[in-house]
């Protein structure tokens, strides 16, 4: 009989990306002795097939790992058929106190999990995080094994180098889940690299980390290894803008960074400050032209539009931005969210406000919408998305609104944005 089986819930990644958390569980139990099957939910088309391929096995113990809000519902469906489960996951700790929310005799683990469900296995219930007991941080990340993704084929491999993040975005909950940021040294790092990757040199790193050089002292360690060593193993990350010198970019690239993500959120210095980013402009577009001339084959830049403090004005300096760059549209992808609540934000907190409505004047919803249809049109007319992406963006927005609010909508929004290029 099996200890445990692993249940990712399905969530989009691209094609060839594993989900982090039930990999990295199964190195701490397997080294503690337990025996794990591991199960990705987005290789199934649905919860019912899910459980079939859960039934395949006799286990004592099924984990089911849920990653966001988005997930918890379907987390739900695919335990309910079973007693014995144990549930994990970021919304794990801000839902799961409830005593009427899940199954009578379900159990779940809040904070970290890879202590804390070998404690679990072996019977210590009093564990801290435990069914609702106030979790531990796992003080050093260098103990922990790297993921084992043995007997599963992925094109890209989930690593996560620290925990946490440096920043206090108030409209993101990492801090909020990881009370404090802590980071695995940057040598033990590349060597976790060089060993899940193995012989496949075409395999790629993902890391899961809030911010790569979070540590900025671990991040070049990092990066020095694996250029001293001649490691050439792709990777892709989430990218902290600093301000740095030119040469700090060349040694980010021959690193082996193919794709960093960076959090712009808005081109409006001011809109940044207020959502406590304090990244000034001149160092945005000194770190957006080092790494383009470092050569970094693609920078993943991540906005929102219709934080509740933004302007007209604010978000029509989005135009100049785009146009600024669209000679790099090659390298350069732009990632637009609307602005909305993630449960245990500052922001979610601290207004009145509910999901999706704001009542200023110059923040409605139609507003944001309008605002966010402008961003995809100019996007798309510069090249910084592709279709496919465009479709899915648009067919979010339009489940927000009645189907004659979104026809008025979309014409008044697509107008503004083609008047407003034949002026830039």
């Amino acid at each position: 009989m099996i200890d445990i089986v692993l249940v990712s819930t399905p969530i989009a990644t691209p094609n060839g990306v594993p989900p982090a958390g039930i990999f990295s569980l199964r190195s701490s139990l397997e080294k503690n002795g337990f025996t794990v099957v591991c199960i990705d939910g987005n290789k199934f088309n649905s919860t019912i097939e899910i459980q079939i391929e859960i039934d395949k096995y006799e286990f004592k113990w099924l984990g089911i790992s849920i990653l966001t809000d988005r997930q918890i519902k379907q987390g739900l469906e695919i335990g309910a058929e079973y007693d014995n489960v144990i549930y994990g996951g970021p919304p794990v700790n801000w839902r799961w106190d409830d005593p009427d929310f899940i199954p009578k005799g379900h159990h779940y683990i809040k904070g970290e999990g890879e202590v804390a469900i070998v404690e679990f296995l072996k019977g210590n219930l009093k564990y801290p995080g435990i069914d609702g007991t106030d979790p531990i941080e796992i003080k050093d990340l260098n103990n922990l094994p790297p993921p084992d993704y043995s007997g599963h084929n992925y094109n890209t491999l989930i690593l996560t180098g620290s925990r946490g993040c440096v920043r206090r975005c108030n409209f993101c909950n990492v801090y909020e889940i990881w009370k404090t940021f802590r980071y695995v040294d940057g040598e033990v790092l590349a060597k976790q690299m060089i060993e899940i990757v193995g012989s496949n040199k075409k395999k790629q790193i993902f890391f899961s980390d809030s911010l790569i050089n979070g540590s900025d002292k671990h991040f070049k360690k990092m990066c020095n290894y694996l250029i001293e060593n001649n490691h050439k193993i792709p990777w892709r990350a989430q990218f902290i803008i600093r301000k740095k010198p030119q040469d700090y970019f060349d040694m980010v690239a021959k690193a082996g960074a193919v794709s960093l993500h960076i959090g712009i959120e808005s081109v409006s210095e001011k809109i940044r400050y207020d959502m406590n980013k304090r990244i000034t402009d001149i160092d945005m577009y000194d770190n957006i032209d080092g790494l383009l001339k470092a050569g970094i084959p693609k920078l993943v830049l991540m906005f929102i539009v219709g934080y509740h403090t933004e302007t007209e004005d604010d978000f029509n300096q989005t135009l100049y931005f785009m146009n600024r760059y669209k000679d790099h549209s090659n390298k350069i992808l732009l990632s637009p969210s609307l602005m909305s609540f993630i449960s245990g934000t500052p922001i979610q907190r601290e207004t009145e406000y509910n999901l999706y409505w704001f009542t200023h004047k110059d923040s409605t919803l139609p507003i944001r919408i309008k605002r966010y249809l402008k961003f995809l049109y100019w996007s798309e007319y510069f090249k910084y998305l592709s279709d496919a992406v465009l479709d899915v963006r648009i067919n979010q927005a339009k489940e927000l609104v009645s189907e004659n609010e979104w026809n008025d909508l979309y014409q008044q929004s697509i107008t503004e944005a083609k008047h407003q290029l034949s002026v830039i």
